[in-house]
């Protein structure tokens, strides 16, 4: 449910939305239209109509799962493709140990945190984590790292 109120002489847009606390949609999204013509408020509030709609069927549609979770289904997807030959067993393996690495980092740090939550500083905290081991001897074993994080 949403609507438009005028303050101040310019028109608002406030929309309720899911509480992840309450399980209600009873928190309140507020957002300017940046107009004081009400026609324009209108057209404005339902392009932020959609926009939000687009955002919560998303999530509806495509629920959050949790690193664990996703590195699960990614891996046995390639597993998948080593039997009709389009992995070879090393490539896989190197994927392994790949995201092996990035998840015990992430998992030590944030516990094992929604994938939507993972951040580009997440990533490159990793990148400056596996740069600084003293295991890695070159620059390339990072970039492949990052590489299967990225997929």
């Amino acid at each position: 449910m949403s609507s438009i109120y005028l303050k101040d002489g310019i028109f608002w847009y406030l929309r309720y939305i899911p509480n992840p606390e309450s399980g209600r949609n009873d928190k309140r999204l507020y957002r300017s239209t940046r107009t004081r013509d009400r026609n324009e408020a209108l057209i404005r509030k339902s392009n932020f109509d959609e926009k939000y709609d687009a955002i919560y069927r998303k999530n509806s549609l495509f629920p959050t799962r949790t690193l664990s979770e996703c590195k699960k289904t990614y891996l046995a997807e390639k597993k998948s493709e080593i039997l009709t030959r389009k992995r070879s067993q090393n490539t896989y393996n190197s994927e392994v140990i790949s995201l092996k690495q990035f998840s015990e980092f992430v998992t030590n740090e944030y516990n094992d945190p929604n994938i939507r939550d993972i951040a580009k500083l997440h990533i490159l905290e990793f990148k400056k984590h596996r740069e600084s081991s003293s295991k890695v001897k070159s620059s390339s074993t990072v970039s492949l790292n990052l590489r299967v994080i990225r997929s």
